[in-house]
């Protein structure tokens, strides 16, 4: 929640400074069930990078197994060596788009869950809450509160790895 100060900029309103007895019953229902379908849309949206990732790594072996075929001339029907080689590249272009989509998700669940923290806090116990233990806010080493970058690291590093991958396929395969 953004609270506006007559001539500053607006602040974040932190989930410990809104108590629970602040809330009427209807709040607090409408703020229950607005956490159920934002952790419901979290969900859905990790879901959506795993598919994003799975699909990019069988598109690439379809395309990759396509143009082996075609350039073994044994399928009744060879592309030219141009459009060939070209279409090596349509596994590198495709995961890039579907890793930036992965990443424009990861963004998304990271927003929604500096709200979730919010709302945790809000509704429940200040020093409990899943988005409080997973940015480790409730531990005061550095080890808990690298967690969350730590799992963008290795998705991003996975991305990156299959997408080195397919860059050297494709530069192997052009070449001859």
């Amino acid at each position: 929640m953004i609270i506006a100060n007559p001539g500053d900029k607006p602040q974040r309103q932190t989930g410990s400074d809104l108590a629970p007895t602040a809330l009427s019953p209807e709040q607090r229902a409408f703020h229950v069930k607005e956490y159920e379908k934002l952790t419901a849309e979290v969900t859905d949206a990790l879901k959506n990078i795993n598919d994003l990732f799975k699909g990019a790594i069988v598109l690439s072996g379809a395309v990759f197994t396509w143009c082996l075929a075609q350039s073994s001339g044994k399928t009744g029907f060879t592309l030219p060596e141009g459009p060939l080689r070209l279409a090596m590249w349509i596994p590198s272009a495709l995961s890039a788009a579907m890793g930036l989509l992965s990443l424009a998700q990861l963004w998304r669940i990271y927003r929604i869950g500096e709200y979730l923290r919010d709302l945790e806090q809000a509704l429940g116990s200040p020093s409990l809450g899943w988005e409080r233990h997973w940015t480790g806010e409730d531990r005061e080493t550095e080890r808990a509160r690298s967690r969350r970058p730590m799992l963008s690291a290795a998705g991003l590093l996975a991305w990156a790895t299959l997408l080195a991958g397919q860059i050297i396929i494709a530069l192997i395969a052009t070449k001859h």
